[in-house]
């Protein structure tokens, strides 16, 4: 990342050729590769419910359409936004947030039975045509009344997914050769039956009775409720018809809270996990996070490089390690891509793994760790080393100023067994030296 909001400033080279910052890549330690959304497949780990937590498997949430029964949400204010600006007036960017969140009933009994109210709107289920039940569990929902069409339908698709497996299995087996054909003119094993069932999965369905048949019978619109002042009924507002399509005329009913999934990131070559949280939903710890900050150094602009066309100017980077061990860092010109010629040939680096418990304003003032030379490093802080290097931007080329680089990093948590030798891993990386070069993003 160069700077807050400008994260493609500095983008790294995946493993499929793609350009992403380095905070959107992951790293693989069985491939020893980065990895991007392109080269990653993503998986439900597990369902549950965002208000009660509780862990439902696959099957229960398809079965109960994924929708928690224990918790219901308001029909009226189900969910709306806020905004708000988080910054002030005089800053030039305006960054809108936007939370949504989603109005949860409350129990409120009476003896023994019970009523579900919204504690925002008032609105309670003694508005609907829903009377009081003795438990807020499985509150009755709207029901569809196109259940026979849809199951007819449902048994279309089936019929044409048996028919397109037969044809799948027929053309397996023309690739067989009868050997024994009396058999089969005798029917003594019952393969003439066989072949009497197979054939008839090949034939069209064709439906008895149509679904819809067209009708004279036109009911006539009331315009009474457009045209009469209807003040006094409150109607819904389409936002809260559109989230329960199935009620028509009828009162709204409390809507079953939406079931969250957890996903689960996995490589797509080696199919090993690259992100995986725990298994408990009230925690947000990794189980499994293998980020690329983590394993390879990032590098970021120090300061605005001035660049001049035709001159040698200085671009001052920042180089840090955020690995839990020590890496080698070697940073090389690749001047083979780019117009920008970076005239500084090699720059290696020693940093030291990243403490969190350490002083952020511990710096070193040994006078043998600053140098004001061009291409040598300029300041050490903890894990982080800033660094000079001399470029050269040809004339005409001041749109387009990428500076190229290519960076070797060695570091022992790169590779799964930690008893063998560290290999070095190469990486490319483009560093936009103007904020209006046209980098070669790929998201």
């Amino acid at each position: 990342m160069a700077s807050i909001f400008q994260m493609e400033r500095v983008l790294y080279q995946c493993g499929c050729d793609d350009w992403w910052p380095l905070c959107k890549l992951y790293f693989c330690r069985h491939c020893s590769a980065l990895r991007c959304t392109s080269c990653s497949l993503n998986e439900i780990d597990s369902t549950f419910c965002p208000n009660c937590l509780e862990n439902i498997p696959a099957g229960e949430a398809r079965v109960k359409k994924n929708r928690c029964v224990n918790c219901n949400q308001c029909p009226i204010c189900c969910e709306f936004n806020i905004y708000f600006n988080n910054f002030p007036p005089s800053c030039k960017m305006h960054v809108m947030i936007i939370y949504c969140i989603a109005m949860v009933l409350t129990t409120r009994a009476v003896g023994e039975l019970c009523h579900l109210m919204c504690s925002t709107c008032r609105w309670s289920t003694r508005d609907s045509d829903t009377p009081d039940q003795p438990s807020s569990i499985n509150w009755p929902v709207h029901e569809t009344t196109l259940g026979k069409e849809l199951d007819e339908a449902l048994e279309r698709m089936r019929i044409r997914a048996v028919a397109e497996k037969a044809q799948r299995d027929q053309i397996k087996l023309n690739k067989r050769r009868s050997y024994n054909l009396g058999s089969v003119l005798t029917d003594r094993y019952g393969l003439q039956s066989i072949y009497q069932k197979r054939k008839k999965t090949f034939e069209k369905f064709v439906p008895s009775t149509p679904l819809h048949v067209a009708t004279d019978e036109v009911p006539e619109l009331e315009l009474s409720g457009l045209i009469e002042n209807t003040t006094d009924v409150l109607r819904p507002s389409l936002d809260s018809c559109l989230r329960q399509p199935l009620a028509g005329d009828r009162p709204l009913r409390p809507i079953r809270m939406p079931l969250k999934a957890r996903r689960a990131t996995r490589c797509k070559y080696c199919d090993h996990n690259l992100i995986k949280l725990e298994y408990g939903t009230s925690t947000i710890r990794y189980k499994i996070q293998y980020f690329a900050r983590n394993f390879v150094p990032e590098i970021r602009l120090s300061r605005e490089p001035e660049i001049r066309e035709g001159e040698i100017v200085s671009v001052l980077l920042t180089v840090a390690n955020e690995s839990n061990s020590k890496a080698e860092v070697v940073l090389m010109a690749d001047n083979d891509c780019g117009i920008v010629q970076c005239i500084t040939p090699t720059v290696e680096l020693s940093l030291p793994s990243s403490d969190e418990t350490a002083d952020i304003c511990d710096i070193e003032n040994h006078k043998d760790a600053a140098h004001e030379g061009p291409g040598t490093v300029v300041f050490r802080r903890r894990h982080r080393a800033g660094i000079r290097m001399e470029v050269k931007c040809e004339a005409g080329s001041n749109s387009k100023s990428v500076l190229f680089l290519l960076v070797k990093y060695k570091n022992e948590q790169c590779f799964m067994h930690l008893s063998d030798e560290p290999d070095w891993k190469s990486v490319r990386v483009q560093i936009a030296l103007t904020p209006c070069s046209q980098v070669i993003c790929s998201y």
